[in-house]
């Protein structure tokens, strides 16, 4: 351990079993800690049979509302073409060490080439990595969010004045690549010694994200955009005038070798999908509305414009 992350005070997360507040954040609590069950599939699919007796398994995080919804997408459209489809809740290290090993086939929304690169890069000879072409979605950034009442609008303006944040930081969970960049951030401005850290869980930091906007009090939480609750809360993300969080993300199909060569097909479908930061944001809406994710990805294919978008992924 560093001397910068000794520098850090991490504590528990007490409210990390609380439901969510009514409305998106309640709805998106459930569906994230039900995790991505698979669908039955579609009685108006194709009427040609392109799927496969076996099961695709992909993984996604509890709480990372991209890729959990970016999964159900894709759990909705392979079933739609009679492929079997399920998805296992872990944290990123286990997934990619699953899929490593063979136990799961594919992650479609890997952060490269800065934020899961230290997951990934370890197991790179184990795994498929399709970022030689461009990215699924172009556009990934890591930020500090406030609510808009806050009178800061940058990182260095909020970070000289943890006073009032209550010289707290809300974090997501502990393994992610946001609160392992965290510390380097925090250096970048001296602040790695004046703000205790919770980490704890993305419904948990929402539910104070929440609360603080509903209670017209500051709150400093990490975040990254796109995100539903850019749009549905009062909140503004702080600007990186350092460029500490880095430069932004694409995301991108990793995939175990076993399935690259026995599904190229599926393979080629996902590495070569395409969605600007208005679709993304709205499908994470959507998703954060519904029972289950495959229900809020059902419901964002209803829109006939964003139906014939993923259509053309296919051709």
């Amino acid at each position: 351990m560093t001397a910068q992350r000794r520098a850090m005070t991490f504590k528990g997360e007490s409210s990390m079993n609380k439901k969510l507040k009514a409305g998106a954040l309640g709805l998106a609590s459930v569906l994230i800690l039900a995790g991505c069950s698979g669908v039955e599939p579609n009685p108006g699919g194709f009427g040609f049979d392109v799927g496969s007796d076996e099961t695709i398994t992909f993984f996604a995080t509890p709480g990372y509302d991209d890729t959990v919804s970016l999964t159900a997408l894709w759990d909705v459209l392979l079933t739609e073409r009679d492929y079997t489809v399920e998805t296992q809740s872990v944290d990123l290290a286990a997934g990619f060490s699953g899929m490593a090993r063979g136990d799961i086939d594919a992650y479609v929304d890997a952060w490269l080439p800065i934020t899961h690169a230290p997951y990934i890069e370890p197991l790179r000879d184990q795994l498929v990595v399709f970022d030689e072409d461009e990215p699924i979605f172009d556009n990934n950034r890591l930020v500090f969010a406030v609510p808009e009442s806050s009178p800061h609008n940058t990182v260095a303006e909020a970070l000289a004045a943890g006073d009032q944040y209550g010289s707290e930081i809300i974090g997501i969970e502990a393994g992610s690549g946001l609160m392992g960049t965290l510390p380097s951030v925090l250096d970048a401005y001296g602040a790695s010694d004046k703000f205790t850290v919770t980490a704890g869980s993305t419904p948990a930091m929402l539910a104070s994200l929440q609360k603080a906007t509903n209670d017209g009090k500051n709150v400093l939480v990490t975040l990254w955009t796109p995100h539903w609750a850019f749009s549905e809360m009062p909140i503004k993300a702080l600007e990186d005038t350092e460029g500490a969080w880095g430069e932004a993300d694409g995301s991108y199909l990793v995939t175990s070798q076993a399935f690259a060569e026995d599904h190229p097909d599926v393979a080629e479908w996902i590495k070569n999908s395409r969605i600007d930061d208005e679709q993304f944001s709205s499908l994470m809406f959507e998703v954060s509305q519904a029972a289950t994710p495959q229900e809020g990805a059902k419901a964002w294919l209803e829109d006939p414009a964003n139906r014939q978008h993923v259509d053309a992924w296919f051709d």
